[in-house]
């Protein structure tokens, strides 16, 4: 299931959540792409010393308690909730 939330939740650095954010590389490499379309990622912001996972962790995750910057994760092990995006409803 597909759960959205919402941006100023994301700020709350009280929290320790960590949200998935469409960021993957293929297994046992460092070529961060985006999910939806497979196109190499054009900007990133990164924890310090991250990426770390040595390509065993393939997802990228936005973490709360990290300020927002990016940490990455391994997919099969984390049931981390994931960001929505979707275009502005206009009158």
């Amino acid at each position: 299931m597909l759960i959205c939330v919402y941006r100023s939740f994301l700020t709350d650095s009280s929290t320790d959540q960590s949200y998935r954010i469409g960021i993957y590389a293929p297994e046992g490499t460092y070529d961060w792409r985006y999910l939806q379309t497979g196109k190499k990622i054009t900007y990133s912001d990164w924890k310090l010393l991250e990426p770390n996972g040595e390509g065993k962790q393939n997802c990228v995750a936005y973490s709360a308690a990290s300020d927002g910057q990016w940490v990455d994760f391994d997919c099969d092990k984390f049931n981390i909730t994931f960001i929505c995006e979707w275009p502005r409803i206009t009158a």
